[in-house]
């Protein structure tokens, strides 16, 4: 642990639990928007925004320029912070990231979109009582790994895995990829996306791991992007293995037992309800889908995740 005298803008009033854990959901997603997180540490907007700033005067974030000051904050962690966050963490730096600047071509809205449903996919793992995230790895980790045979590159894939006893035979994770839609992307791209996802699934692995256990996640803005979605990957022959499901309802701690849309059945009934989970579709794959979806229990209150 590093001595307090070796980092002397540390508050000792603070909660350092708190403090380390913000400073390592900041490396790991390299952009934090405080409104994005805010769930998962504090109640309150404002006790967030509040907290955050206080740790960027410290040193132990960084604030990037803003071109007006109604545009909210933007940070990453702070070179310092992230030489103590490695020591006092013990974590692999290379699984850490710093950006060096704001981008000018950044895509913030998919930036944004990943990392709400990564922070969202952590704070559900945490207190679901059958799946748990075992690995997050956003885009820039895959390209970093794709082989030349890959066929596709998802904006983000997950390793989940079942919630087992100490006893219990350890499974193979469930690799869910997540594909944010904006709403303009053609839909022919979807075509191509989907024949890629079915080459991946006859290949023995997918970045590392089964494609046997692969489940897409499409992420929509509306209902009927969804529907034109789900019916376009149906027909490129990909509905058994793809699930759909609304941005707005997948975000805030919701993205296990949040309703979401089975491609083919959303496509044999355009209004049919949502009755699959990514919960369920991760136990189905894994051989131990339970009768009913587990439904979240309302408010989070104050919770700390790991994020993988």
């Amino acid at each position: 642990m590093t001595d307090a005298r070796v980092w002397p803008f540390l508050d000792p009033r603070m909660d350092r639990e708190r403090v380390v854990r913000i400073a390592y959901l900041a490396a790991r997603l390299g952009y934090f928007w405080v409104a994005d997180a805010a769930f998962m540490f504090f109640k309150r907007p404002t006790t967030a925004r509040l907290y955050i700033a206080s740790l960027a005067r410290r040193g132990i974030l960084d604030a990037f320029p803003r071109r007006t000051p109604s545009e909210p904050h933007v940070y990453r962690i702070s070179e310092r912070g992230l030489e103590w966050l490695v020591d006092e963490v013990g974590c692999d730096r290379a699984e850490l990231w710093r950006p060096a600047a704001m981008r000018r071509r950044l895509n913030v809205a998919q930036v944004r979109a990943v990392n709400r449903f990564w922070c969202s996919l952590a704070a559900a793992a945490t207190k679901h009582p059958h799946v748990r995230l075992h690995r997050f790895m956003p885009e820039r980790q895959l390209r970093r790994t794709k082989s030349s045979s890959c066929p596709v590159v998802p904006d983000a894939m997950a390793m989940l895995r079942l919630a087992h006893d100490d006893t219990a035979p350890a499974r193979s994770p469930v690799v869910v990829t997540l594909e944010q839609d904006s709403g303009y992307e053609r839909l022919k791209v979807w075509t191509e996306k989907t024949h890629g996802y079915l080459r991946a699934k006859r290949s023995s692995t997918f970045y590392g791991c089964s494609s046997r256990n692969l489940v897409v996640l499409v992420v929509v803005p509306s209902r009927r992007r969804a529907a034109n979605v789900a019916r376009t990957v149906a027909a490129a022959g990909g509905g058994a293995f793809v699930y759909v499901g609304l941005a707005r309802d997948l975000e805030g701690g919701r993205a296990l037992d949040a309703p979401v849309w089975n491609a083919a059945k959303l496509t044999t009934d355009p209004l049919v309800k949502a009755d699959s989970s990514l919960a369920l579709a991760v136990q189905a794959v894994a051989g131990t889908a339970s009768a009913t979806p587990i439904r979240p229990d309302g408010a989070l209150g104050r919770i700390s995740p790991e994020i993988p």
